[in-house]
């Protein structure tokens, strides 16, 4: 058992995640948590653009109709998403 301290300073608003390594790779990698700056909802478009070319690259893949169409789907929100940058990701409900 281990545990970790670290303090990180986050200017906009984003998500955190924590990965742990080991000798065969990826051990452990968990849930993002999603942190609002200012009330201003985290959005990337460079980062959504790889996301689409890996949506892109799961369809070719997949032979299943009906995953390839969730994946398009998908796809088609990022590109809107990309088209008006006034709109950010929309984030999660917090449980309370």
């Amino acid at each position: 058992e281990w545990s970790l301290r670290h303090l990180l300073r986050v200017p906009a608003s984003s998500w955190v995640a924590a990965r742990a390594y080991g000798d065969g790779g990826t051990e452990a990698h968990t849930n993002p948590v999603y942190v609002d700056v200012d009330g201003k909802l985290p959005f990337d478009a460079a980062s959504a653009r790889q996301i689409i070319a890996r949506l892109e690259g799961s369809a070719a893949a997949i032979p299943n109709r009906e995953i390839v169409a969730r994946i398009q789907a998908l796809k088609h929100e990022l590109q809107n998403l990309i088209r008006d940058r006034r709109s950010g990701l929309p984030l999660p409900e917090v449980a309370r």
